[in-house]
C-alpha cells in the first residue's frame, strides 16, 4: 500500500510496523529471561559448592576437636594416679601425730617424776618448751610440705 504524500503511512503498514516492533521487544525479552535463568543456574550451582565446602570444613573441624578432646582425656587419665587423695594426706597427718606423741610422751613422763626437785623443774620446763617448740615447727613444715604438695598436683 503505498504512502500518501503527506509522510503518512497506512492502517496496515502501522499494525505490521508495531507487530515487528513487539516481535523484536519479546525476541530482546525471551533473551534476557534466559540469561537471568543461566545466572540463577549458576549461583545456585556455587551455592552448593560452597555448602559442599563448608560442610567438609565443619567435619574436619569436629573432627580435630575430637582428636583433641581424646588426647586431654588420656592425658587426664594417665596423671589421675599421681594425685595425692584427700584420705592419704589425712592418714600421713595422723601417723606424724602419733609419732610426735610418742616421741614426747616419754619426755613429759620424766619430767612429772621430776616435779619438786626445785632447780631441775625449772630447766625441765624450758628444755620441755624448747622440745615442743622443735617439734611443732618439724610438724607445721610437714604438714605446710604436704598441703604445698596437694596444691601443686591439684588434689585441693
Amino acid at each position: 500500500m503505498p504512502k500518501n504524500n503527506k509522510g503518512s503511512i497506512t492502517l496496515v503498514e502501522h499494525l505490521l510496523a508495531l507487530r515487528e516492533l513487539d516481535l523484536k521487544f519479546n525476541e530482546e525479552r525471551d533473551r534476557r529471561y534466559a540469561e537471568v535463568d543461566e545466572a540463577r543456574e549458576m549461583a545456585v550451582k556455587v551455592k552448593e559448592a560452597a555448602q559442599a565446602q563448608a560442610l567438609e570444613l565443619a567435619r574436619r573441624e569436629q573432627e580435630y576437636k575430637d582428636n583433641k578432646a581424646s588426647e586431654l582425656r588420656d592425658q587426664f587419665g594417665a596423671a589421675s594416679g599421681s594425685y595425692v587423695t584427700k584420705d592419704e594426706l589425712i592418714r600421713v597427718e595422723n601417723n606424724i601425730k602419733e609419732e610426735f606423741k610418742s616421741t614426747i610422751d616419754p619426755i613429759v613422763e620424766y619430767i612429772t617424776s621430776q616435779r619438786g626437785k626445785g632447780v631441775g623443774i625449772s630447766a625441765s620446763v624450758g628444755t620441755i618448751v624448747k622440745i615442743v617448740s622443735v617439734a611443732g615447727t618439724i610438724i607445721t613444715l610437714l604438714i605446710s610440705g604436704l598441703i604445698l604438695i596437694l596444691k601443686l598436683t591439684g588434689t585441693i
